[in-house]
């Protein structure tokens, strides 16, 4: 299971700095479902940790998907005022005994044995 996330504000542009770093607040991401953006330049992840599109050769551009932890370093400085912002996907881990019911919120309830048959 995955959830669309997005966040705004992740940093705001100075048209000096290239390089950001951060965290994404909601991990783990599923790889291959992150955009980065300062709406002239957009990253996206490989689907393997790595960044690309309009990145500088000279950064490190990574992200770990398991703490939603990038590292960044855009072609240009982001313009001044610009906002970075993030789309992904939330990757969400479930197990069926992790997710609480109330007897009224089943399909069908005040049922304690049901027997199926089959006719011909």
């Amino acid at each position: 299971l995955d959830y669309q996330r997005s966040e705004t504000g992740l940093h705001t542009g100075d048209a000096i700095v290239q390089r950001f770093r951060g965290q994404l607040a909601n991990w783990p991401l599923v790889p291959g479902s992150v955009s980065l953006t300062d709406t002239e330049q957009t990253v996206t992840d490989n689907g393997s940790g790595s960044l690309v599109g309009d990145i500088s050769d000279s950064g490190v551009n990574v992200i770990d998907y398991d703490t939603g932890a990038y590292d960044i370093t855009f072609v240009t400085p982001p313009g001044e005022g610009r906002i970075i912002s993030a789309i992904y996907q939330q990757l969400l881990i479930v197990n069926a005994g992790d997710v609480p019911i109330d007897e009224d919120q089943l399909a069908i309830s005040g049922f304690t044995d049901v027997q199926l048959t089959t006719s011909n």
